[in-house]
């Protein structure tokens, strides 16, 4: 079972606590993070071994999500991007790859540098990000 880091599950809480965040830059993120679900319409597989792995590549920071050591989904490409509140790092799935999941964007805020950020999860429906809810990502040991 991972370590799970505690922040509130309160949707005002969690508002503040991204808006007083700052957005890391791609290149910090690398290797395995445990996702922890907080709120919204996905459930919280942390218990599962939910990951998101990063790596730099050639062309950048790039990734995918996995369950346990096996089964990969969702890969991603990690770059900024010019959004409504200003320039966020982006976990991007526009793969040709992804099924499912090209519609999906996360946006990171810092919550302790180098080890736990706090995501928001979206999904582009009619060319537009909706928010769907808030995430963790915890840096693996």
């Amino acid at each position: 079972m991972p370590n799970i880091f505690k922040v509130p599950r309160n949707r005002k809480a969690l508002d503040q606590l991204y808006l007083t965040g700052k957005s890391p830059h791609s290149n910090e993120l690398e290797g395995a993070y445990t996702v922890q679900m907080l709120t919204g319409i996905i459930p919280d597989f942390s218990w599962l071994g939910h990951t998101k792995n990063f790596r730099h590549t050639a062309n950048g920071v790039e990734g995918e999500n996995r369950f346990g050591a096996g089964f990969k989904w969702g890969k991603f490409r990690v770059q900024e991007q010019n959004w409504p509140n200003g320039t966020q790092t982006v976990i991007d799935y526009a793969q040709p790859s992804n099924l499912f999941s090209r519609g999906i964007r996360d946006t990171l805020v810092i919550v302790e540098p180098g080890r736990v950020y706090l995501g928001k999860f979206y999904y582009v429906v009619g060319g537009k990000p909706r928010f769907f809810g808030y995430f963790l990502l915890i840096k693996q040991e």
